[in-house]
């Protein structure tokens, strides 16, 4: 990749403030990396750039008003074929896997420092993925089968139930939503609580999460 710069577009709430420090720190003339741009949210990402004027996308994690599964799932829709690189200051393993499972290709924190950050770019420009150094075939094997593990998981339908009490639903919006009735949504959520030993439902939903498994 010596004679071609890389063009990355950073999607980050504090873009303003983000992109400068990044783009102090990448030279296309020595670094062959770009920061060409930024935004505040995947929508203005869309209103502003084409696909055709970047070739990675850095994705922060938390983005206010959104969740973060959402906004790796519609950035790869609308940006088909362009490889996402997740850069946080989220450091928990578990996000790092549901990460994986969305189809990320990187995983950065805002703490990893620029020969980290210049190596997971590499990597991924050419086809291959970068998580906090996973680059051994059995490494990544065991972190494949990792994401197979049952608590790692709960179904579509529990997902959707303690989605919609972060959201701060009633029971009753949540049981309208999914079309059934409210001791339904009960029965889910009291099992729920068992299977994760939480005490109530807000902290059953600090549980999971924790887990990063909503």
């Amino acid at each position: 990749m010596k004679d071609k710069t890389i063009r990355i577009l950073l999607i980050e709430d504090d873009h303003e403030i983000i992109l400068p420090g990044l783009s102090s720190r990448f030279r296309p003339s020595r670094d062959h990396i770009e920061f060409i741009g930024s935004t505040g949210t995947v929508d203005e990402a869309v209103r502003k750039f084409k696909a055709s004027a970047f070739d990675i996308i850095f994705l922060d994690l938390y983005i206010p008003g959104s969740f973060p599964l959402d906004n790796i799932k519609k950035v790869k829709e609308i940006f088909p074929g362009k490889p996402v690189i997740i850069y946080t200051t989220e450091q928990r393993s578990a996000w790092m896997r549901k990460t994986y499972t969305a189809g990320v290709k990187a995983y950065l924190t805002k703490k990893d420092d620029k020969a980290t950050i210049k190596q997971a770019i590499i990597q991924v420009i050419n086809g291959h993925s970068f998580f906090c150094g996973l680059t051994d075939d059995m490494e990544d094997k065991k972190f494949s089968k990792s994401l197979q593990d049952p608590e790692n998981t709960i179904s579509e339908v529990e997902k959707n139930i303690v989605t919609g009490l972060c959201k701060g639903l009633s029971l009753r919006d949540i049981a309208k939503q999914l079309n059934c009735k409210v001791y339904q949504v009960e029965k889910i959520l009291s099992r729920l609580r068992k299977e994760h030993d939480a005490r109530n439902n807000t902290h059953l939903t600090h549980i999971l999460t924790d887990k990063a498994i909503i």
